[in-house]
């Protein structure tokens, strides 16, 4: 049988080709904190935690930490065994879900070469590509009308818009990029819940005439009843972000009607597993699910695409850091986007390889 016998981690920074802005912050470097388990066999499997302090509440060390404090449970448990693997990670410490995120990546591609199956067929293997869209971060609104033209020249069909700071220049920045994209191109608007309530109804009623698909977390994230507001209160379908980390947020938005979608990050949720119980939930309510990422690097998003293409009730992804960084130097393989969509290997697992020469020697190393 095999059981789990090591554990590694290894850290890897990237710059962003330029820094990225959003209602909660500024991003120039990737922090991806990663990890390798390895079985008795053999068989290791990758995985990656992207720390997110105004997000997660998370940072490098606090990962290394937490991780620190799993590891030692799960030697000798048996990594098919996903379910007790993260009761396992529960008992050992609250939270820290991009910890167990990067452990859970590693163990279901570990479990994916131990089948000898694609991630995305042996989760249910519901489609074989999906739709991502194009993300624009906040900058001045001539400026994300030229790059918003430059994705869809490149083959995209959503551009997803970050606004939240300005209400009014939220306002000025769809008028423009719509104008510049034209009709046939879905937008969508996402607030990282920049907005008061009040705020909210009173732009999102302006911007109807835009035919905005759907606007994302625009009020703050505890705020429930805010969005069941707003989602009464406009026309524009209203979908959560921030508001729903774990399986018990999906169920709480779900009991207080208060969104059409959830969007779902493994970074959120502590990974796939439970991912997947978010899709379930949302799904026993006829809700269509998204799923979105942090900014992380190819680790994280191929495994975000293998759940994604998995789930029949997710519709679309917002799984696009491969156009806001350098090339990974480290990770070969994995999804990649093709015309808007995202494309994925049909290798065992997750289907990358790493080189390891240029990853350079772990920084943690924990065995029994």
């Amino acid at each position: 049988m095999n059981k789990i016998s090591r554990l590694e981690i290894y850290q890897n920074n990237i710059r962003l080709l330029e820094p990225f802005t959003i209602s909660l912050g500024t991003v120039d470097t990737i922090t991806a904190i990663l990890v390798r388990v390895h079985d008795s066999e053999g068989n290791t499997g990758w995985g990656e935690a992207s720390p997110t302090p105004f997000v997660l509440g998370d940072t490098p060390g606090s990962v290394t930490s937490a991780i620190e404090l799993i590891a030692p449970m799960l030697f000798g448990e048996d990594p098919t065994r996903i379910e007790r693997i993260h009761m396992l990670m529960d008992a050992a410490i609250y939270g820290n879900t991009s910890a167990k995120a990067a452990i859970d990546i590693a163990i279901h591609d570990l479990v994916g070469k131990i089948c000898g199956q694609p991630l995305g067929r042996l989760l249910g293997g519901c489609k074989d590509k999906i739709e991502t869209d194009a993300s624009i971060g906040i900058k001045d609104p001539e400026g994300m009308a030229e790059e918003a033209a430059k994705r869809v020249k490149e083959g995209f069909k959503v551009i997803k818009v970050k606004v939240g700071i300005d209400p009014q220049e939220d306002l000025r920045r769809i008028e423009v990029i719509r104008k510049r994209i034209g009709e046939e191109v879905r937008i969508r608007i996402d607030a990282n819940q920049g907005w008061t309530t009040r705020q909210t109804i009173d732009v999102l009623t302006k911007m109807e005439q835009y035919n905005i698909e759907l606007v994302e977390q625009p009020v703050k994230g505890h705020d429930i009843s805010g969005l069941g507001f707003v989602r009464r209160s406009t026309s524009i379908p209203v979908m959560a972000d921030e508001s729903v980390h774990g399986p018990g947020d999906a169920l709480h938005v779900v009991k207080s009607d208060a969104v059409d979608y959830i969007n779902i990050k493994l970074m959120k949720s502590g990974g796939i597993r439970k991912a997947l119980k978010i899709a379930a939930i949302a799904e026993a309510a006829d809700m269509e699910c998204l799923v979105g990422q942090m900014v992380e690097m190819n680790i994280a998003t191929t495994a975000a695409a293998h759940f994604a293409t998995a789930v029949g009730n997710i519709y679309s992804t917002d799984l696009d850091s491969s156009l806001f960084r350098e090339d990974d130097p480290v990770v070969e393989g994995g999804v990649r986007i093709e015309g808007g969509y995202l494309i994925l290997a049909h290798e065992p697992g997750l289907g990358i390889n790493v080189n390891e020469k240029l990853l350079g020697k772990p920084t943690r190393v924990y065995t029994p």
